[in-house]
């Protein structure tokens, strides 16, 4: 693209090449932006979950680790 930009000659409008250059260019700049901004929502998403099964996690283990200790005094 810049090579096309320093080789025009007259008008850059005039220059279908450079223009269909410029074109794609921008659009695929806006196809890498919506992947982007989909990838941060997935990340926030994953996080989000990640929270969540720790959270039960922590409460099964304090739950697990509770319901050892009262057998061990049961049982002696």
């Amino acid at each position: 693209m810049f090579r096309l930009l320093n080789e025009a000659q007259g008008s850059l409008l005039d220059d279908e090449h450079l223009l269909i250059t410029l074109q794609t260019s921008k659009t695929t700049s806006q196809d890498i932006k919506e992947q982007l901004e989909t990838s941060e929502e997935t990340e926030l998403q994953i996080d989000a979950a990640r929270e969540v099964r720790l959270s039960v996690f922590a409460i099964f283990w304090h739950w697990y680790k509770h319901r050892n200790t009262k057998l061990k005094m049961t049982k002696s």
